[in-house]
């Protein structure tokens, strides 16, 4: 476990992934970010779009997210964002919305 780091993802309605990763990728106003065990300590702006990260195991794991911030600082990253959401849910949601709209 000596490269890997705790991350934290809480959107407004909750806490989306509590956990030990090996790296986390996300977009920044100037392009994508990816933070990896004892980065420099740090807090940035997160522009939403696709978020991922990358699993003790081996798996990479991948969401969307809306705007928010990160914060890294002793090997501990928590990222605040308004919305989490993994890519497959983000379909039904908006063709729920739709169909609601419809009827």
């Amino acid at each position: 476990m000596a490269n890997t780091f705790f991350l934290r993802i809480i959107a407004s309605n909750g806490i989306f992934f509590e956990g030990r990763i090996q790296s986390v990728i996300f977009g920044t106003i100037d392009g994508q970010k990816e933070l990896m065990a004892r980065h420099e300590e740090m807090i940035i702006a997160v522009a939403e779009g696709e978020i991922k990260y990358h699993l003790p195991d081996g798996d990479w794991v991948h969401a969307v997210v809306g705007v928010g911030t990160a914060q890294f600082a002793n090997n501990r990253c928590t990222i605040l964002v308004e919305t989490c959401e993994k890519p497959e849910n983000v379909e039904k949601a908006r063709a729920q919305a739709a169909k609601e709209a419809a009827e």
